[in-house]
């Protein structure tokens, strides 16, 4: 593989990434806020279903540079 081509699929992954970390944590705050505010379940279920969405999307991204399921399930026990 030529190092231009190399870059360019890292940086492609790490941008994917990085999106699909930040999507995770808004939900996951969304989550804490709407608790925190007592609002309504199918409110705060909306939120949980989208950050598990991203979850199971970011599972995808990574196995498909080579993490290995049982590292992301480590990873989200820490967390």
């Amino acid at each position: 593989m030529e190092n231009k081509e190399f870059i360019k699929q890292n940086k492609n992954a790490a941008l994917r990434i990085s999106k699909t970390l930040a999507l995770i944590q808004m939900n996951s705050k969304a989550v804490e806020r709407h608790t925190q505010a007592k609002s309504p379940d199918f409110i705060i279920e909306q939120y949980q279903i989208l950050r598990d969405r991203y979850l199971i999307e970011l599972n995808e991204i990574l196995q498909s540079y080579g993490v290995e399921p049982n590292m992301l399930t480590a990873l989200s026990n820490v967390a």
